[in-house]
């Protein structure tokens, strides 16, 4: 099995503690290029949907370039980006590190 596969089997995500976003790509295209690993259209679209429901700030600068966002924003994408995948194991590293306080209570 490749990597991708083990952690999709295993039902794995993971975050980075550097920025990975892509800054050029808009918010809704980075939750989709995590979803690469899904088969079903419907519910990949359904996950994301579901993100956006939860986080009104990605929602509304779903069709925004991922540079536009603040730093605690980004570090949501990042975060609502791994959970795309609906995972039930999730290894974050430094969740918090980087952001203002008030960033970090939307974040845990």
């Amino acid at each position: 099995m490749s990597s991708s596969q083990k952690l999709k089997a295993g039902g794995i995500s993971y975050i980075l503690q550097d920025n990975s976003v892509f800054p050029d790509m808009t918010v809704e295209e980075n939750l989709l290029m995590c979803a690469y690993l899904k088969e079903n259209t419907d519910e990949i679209n359904t996950s994301i949907e579901r993100i956006f429901e939860k986080y009104d700030s990605l929602k509304v600068k779903r069709s925004k370039p991922a540079r536009v966002l603040s730093g605690g924003e980004r570090r949501l994408l990042e975060i609502t980006r791994a959970l795309v995948m609906e995972p039930r194991i999730l290894l974050v590293d430094e969740p918090s590190i980087g952001l203002e306080p008030r960033f970090i209570d939307m974040v845990f």
